[in-house]
């Protein structure tokens, strides 16, 4: 991956990689609330309290413990876990465009490798991505560097990217079996040995989690598939298709399936393998509804759609050129800059435009929660705060935390949210007044402490438990 693809001069490789890092930088962190769970688990774990969201509750409620452990490590250094997060989402990002590029250079042309980083690098939704503090960048990087080992008979480095895959995220297992089996039709001796180093250092976080949670399967996976029982059937599929085919994507979907279509028939061993895992992928998280209010989900789609764009414009610039007989290569290069110029132009607009949509979405839900918080643990940081999103209120909140949703909270998966906040120990509940209906037993339980507009129809409701007693929960460092 380090060696030079033909026919990309090094100093445009070089330019790539600086754009990916600038471009991400210049954004900045914008954590979505949902990282904030994977925070609070690394910064317990640096603190010796453990593998906990809770003092004390061994609840396995996040579903990336790499990322959880990366970040830990990284709070060795800084206290700004979010900075720390981008670092590595910038750095999974860089890898993914190098593997990208020597993927599609050597299955399309240097033409398709250059366009589709560039879409890449600037994709307002990439970008953002990366700011989120989310683990996706990051399994992005592990499942085109398990493809990229594949094809190159190294199992030692193969097997520790499999590892890394599984330890990612659960459905990181059908990435690593994909990569695994095009591992086997290339030479099955190192395949196998690829597979049984990639197992052999997964057991022992098996081992791990079996001890520690009872279990090795994230419990936020039980209460997601929980919270997805309200909604429509075909939520999912209506949100992918709004996605591929709405405004202009609807145009570089059309361009997508078209080189989908060419890497089918005359695409590399290694892309259509990637291929067959985006559709596995797409089909799996449509056909279990996880595509509601999880957008991220989406994100790792995106390579093999922005690949699929570019073989298609490759082609047709193929076929240009044979069209109108170009005899000057000076004329190819002139076409070919001027559409990564403007591509990249275009999208850097978005990417701006993207930032301020970030800050206006930041000021109404992660700032205004962590605000919350912090005003709540002035009054009494031993009590138990029940929530509805408990990601960036939990993470500046130093006592306990219910999850309604039941991400760590177990106790809270498919029962009523209301019943469960008056049956808990909870003396405040912080919620939207859309994510919550209160009941006639938790309105004579609790009563509104405070409203703040966050949206002509949304508000941040508090409430507090009436004729509570003193609280004496334990406290993170």
């Amino acid at each position: 991956m380090s060696e030079e693809a033909p026919g990309i001069p090094r100093s445009l490789i070089a330019a790539l990689v600086l754009g990916t890092v600038a471009t991400r930088i210049a954004f900045g962190p914008f954590t979505v609330d949902d990282a904030f769970i994977t925070f609070r688990y690394s910064e317990n774990i640096v603190n010796g309290l453990g593998f906990v969201y809770n003092v004390n509750e061994r609840v396995l409620g996040t579903s990336t413990p790499l990322f959880a452990l990366l970040l830990s490590a990284a709070s060795l250094v800084t206290s700004r876990l979010d900075w720390a997060a981008l670092a590595i989402s910038s750095t999974a990002d860089v890898v993914t465009v190098l593997c990208m590029m020597s993927i599609v250079q050597r299955g399309v042309g240097p033409t398709a490798a250059v366009l589709s980083a560039i879409l890449f690098i600037f994709w307002p939704q990439t970008v953002a991505n990366s700011a989120s503090g989310m683990e996706t960048p990051l399994y992005n990087a592990l499942i085109l560097l398990a493809f990229w080992w594949a094809t190159r008979e190294r199992p030692i480095a193969l097997g520790l990217t499999l590892a890394a895959l599984l330890l990612c995220r659960p459905d990181g297992a059908a990435a690593a079996g994909i990569a695994g089996m095009l591992a086997l039709s290339v030479d099955w001796k190192k395949g196998l040995a690829s597979g049984a180093i990639g197992l052999g250092l997964f057991v022992p976080w098996v081992v791990f989690a079996w001890r520690s949670f009872g279990t090795p399967i994230p419990n936020s996976l039980a209460a997601k598939a929980a919270s997805h029982q309200g909604y429509d059937r075909w939520l999912s599929l209506q949100n992918f298709v709004d996605y591929f085919g709405h405004g202009p994507h609807a145009l570089l979907s059309a361009l997508a399936v078209a080189g989908a279509g060419w890497v089918l028939l005359r695409g590399t061993r290694t892309l259509k393998v990637w291929l067959g895992w985006w559709v596995i992928y797409a089909a799996a998280f449509i056909l279990n509804n996880a595509l509601t209010h999880y957008r991220w989900y989406l994100v790792p789609l995106l390579p093999l759609y922005f690949v699929a764009i570019a073989a298609a414009v490759d082609r047709a610039l193929v076929w240009i050129d044979g069209l109108l007989h170009w005899r000057s290569p000076r004329s190819r290069a002139g076409i070919q800059w001027l559409l990564f110029v403007v591509c990249a132009l275009v999208l850097m607009q978005r990417v701006v435009a993207q930032k301020k949509y970030q800050r206006q979405i930041a000021s109404g839900r992660e700032a205004l929660y962590q605000v919350t918080a912090r005003q709540l643990a002035a009054r009494d940081p031993r009590c138990t705060v029940a929530a509805t999103e408990i990601g960036a209120i939990g993470y500046s909140y130093p006592g306990r935390i219910l999850d309604l949703v039941g991400l760590v909270s177990p106790e809270a998966i498919g029962k009523p949210q209301a019943q469960v906040t008056v049956q808990s120990d909870a003396h405040w509940l912080v919620t939207y007044d859309t994510h919550f209906a209160p009941s006639p037993e938790f309105s004579s339980a609790f009563r509104e402490l405070s409203a703040t507009r966050v949206t002509d129809d949304r508000n941040l409701i508090v409430y507090e438990r009436t004729g509570g007693g003193p609280c004496t929960g334990p406290l993170r460092k």
